[in-house]
């Protein structure tokens, strides 16, 4: 939020600058790495933001499963085969190791 009349006023932080300031913390980086690799994730199938303050994991359902200790569904439209959606019908348990690393699963 800008206050025009704030001697800061105007000053605003550089894309580098806000990285640093977001940037996920490396044991929190390490913690999912390593809980990842325990179900069969690989590096290569993680991308992380410049900050590393947010991952794209791309998995199977299987290891997903596994790793949030739930069951996944596949749904498939009746009418429009063509459209698959896989869902988990109940909440997600978070190994402990990344209870206080990860704020949202989507």
């Amino acid at each position: 939020v800008s206050y025009p009349e704030s001697p800061e006023y105007g000053e605003y932080l550089n894309f580098d600058e806000i990285s640093k300031r977001v940037r996920g913390q490396s044991e929190s980086v390490q913690a999912l790495l390593s809980s990842l690799r325990a179900v069969g994730v690989g590096p290569t199938q993680v991308d992380f933001t410049l900050g590393q303050d947010f991952a794209v994991v791309r998995m199977p359902a299987k290891a997903a499963e596994t790793l949030f200790a739930t069951d996944i569904y596949r749904f498939r439209h009746a009418n429009h085969a063509e459209r698959v959606t896989d869902v988990t019908l109940e909440d997600i348990a978070l190994p402990d190791a990344l209870k206080d690393n990860i704020d949202f699963v989507f």
